[in-house]
This record gives C-alpha cells, structure tokens and sequence, in this order.
C-alpha cells in the first residue's frame, strides 16, 4: 500500500496559515507532512509542523546542504525530539545556480560532496558518552565534535534528494530513501 505525505510551505503560504493545511492533512490519514525550504527555514519550519501533530512522519523536503553538516546533524536531532522520534532527514544539494549564487557553494563533484554530508551526519548523530565526531575527507574535516547531550535516535532515516541518476544511486547506496522533483495535483 501507499503511504501518501502532503508538502506544504511550497506555494508561498505564510506560517500563521498552515494550520488547517496541517489539520486537514493529519485528520485524512497523511503518513508523513513534508516540509520545505523554498519558503521558510526547514528545521524551525519542522519543528512548528510537529508542534501541531501527533501522527504525521515530519520530513524536511528539503533541506540544502549549505549548512555545515554537523549543524545539520544538531538541528535534525533537535526536531526529532522535539516530534517525539517522528522526524525524518530530507537532503538535497539544490539547483547549481542556487549553490553558486546563494550559498557561495561551488556545486561541483556534487556525489562525493554528498557521501562525505551524510557520512559526517552520521557520525555526529554517535557523537556522545566518549565518542567524537573526526572526518577527514575531501570537502569536510572535523576534528573532534561531540554533543552534549545523546539524541532522542542515534539513527534518524535519511532521505536523499534526487533529479540526475548518480544522485538517484548513490539514495540507493547511502539513504534510507530517495525523494524526487514534486509532482502535484491542480487541488
């Protein structure tokens, strides 16, 4: 059977008016409310969404690796405590003019970028009582980073953004899932 999620924060609607979206959805049985960027931040964005629900998966749909990746680490487990164990990690590297223009990122050797994103992501997650976050890759280094605190999960799923095959392989490789351009509905 399929599990349907509804992707709000797309059209341009302001916060103060996601409520009845969000009621609408969660009443109709919705598995997951994805939560973009386009409009708002994704993680303050989530985390209001999970303060309105109680079932819903909430998915960042999607959050753009321009931050670094121990601080999205932080923020993802900070809004998967916050839900209560319901959210989930929706990544993305965005489109390459966004990198370039927006984000001063350059978009190229966009999979090992990827790799090394989610692997320190990972990493991080683990990274308390006694345990440090280090990495030495091509794009990251951390040296020894390590929380306060554990997370709610040491192991939130990741799904990875998707419109080119390499990156749909490595969402097979890497991710717990792939989620691919938006298709919607004229309603």
């Amino acid at each position: 059977m399929m599990k349907a999620a509804v992707a709000i924060g797309l059209a341009g609607i302001p916060l103060s008016k996601y409520g009845p979206i969000i009621s609408e959805a969660e009443k109709s049985g919705a598995y997951a409310l994805c939560v973009g960027e386009a409009a708002h931040e994704t993680f303050a964005a989530a985390s209001f969404v999970s303060a309105l629900t109680t079932k819903p998966r909430i998915i960042s749909g999607i959050a753009t690796w321009a931050r670094p990746p121990v601080t999205t680490a932080l923020a993802a487990s900070t809004v998967d405590e916050i839900s209560g164990g319901r959210y989930e990690l929706g990544l993305g590297t965005m489109p390459e003019h966004w990198n370039r223009d927006h984000y001063g990122i350059d978009p190229a050797r966009p999979l090992v970028r990827m790799r090394e994103y989610i692997e320190v992501i990972r990493l991080a997650w683990k990274a308390h009582g006694g345990l440090s976050c280090d990495f030495a890759g091509e794009f990251y280094n951390i040296a020894g980073y390590r929380r306060m605190i554990p997370p709610l999960r040491e192991e939130i799923p990741i799904h990875l953004a998707a419109t080119r095959p390499g990156m749909a392989r490595l969402a097979g490789e890497i991710s717990d899932g792939v989620l691919v351009n938006w298709l919607h509905t004229q309603e």
